[in-house]
Formats: C-alpha cells, sequence, structure tokens
C-alpha cells in the first residue's frame, strides 16, 4: 500500500468521516472506494466520448441504431 497524503478544508474532512461512519467504513476505506468510482466514471466518460465519435461512421444515428448494433454485436455480426 502507497499513502497518499492530501490537505482537505475542515469542514470536507467531517462530511467524510460522517459519510464513512454511517456507512461503516473507515475513512481509508471510503476514500479509495471514492476514488476508484471516479475513476471508473471517468473511463465510463472516454468510453461515451469515442463511441459517439464513432456511432456516426456506423450509421449509429438513433438509439434504435444503437440496440440493432449492440444486438448484432452479440451476435457476431459487427467488428
Amino acid at each position: 500500500i502507497t499513502v497518499v497524503p492530501i490537505s482537505l478544508p475542515k469542514e470536507l474532512a467531517r462530511e467524510i468521516d460522517r459519510e464513512a461512519k454511517r456507512r461503516s467504513m473507515t475513512r481509508s476505506e471510503f476514500m479509495r472506494d471514492l476514488v476508484r468510482r471516479q475513476l471508473a466514471f471517468s473511463a465510463l466518460r472516454d468510453l461515451q466520448s469515442e463511441v459517439a465519435r464513432r456511432a456516426p461512421k456506423a450509421g449509429i444515428r438513433t438509439l434504435d441504431d444503437a440496440v440493432r448494433a449492440v444486438r448484432e454485436m452479440r451476435k457476431g455480426r459487427l467488428k
């Protein structure tokens, strides 16, 4: 494990401690979970941007087009 000291405003630290306690977590557990969630959210946002960029080239313009493409991909027809 690597220790990463950070500086937080007192009120934010209190909020973190209250929420961690509410969830029966330590401050460290809560912060690790928070960072993991943020990283996953960022990765999802990046993926959404990439899909939005590529969709028109694949003929995907509507939600119905997207559903069709996913179904075809799952059947192994779309590359």
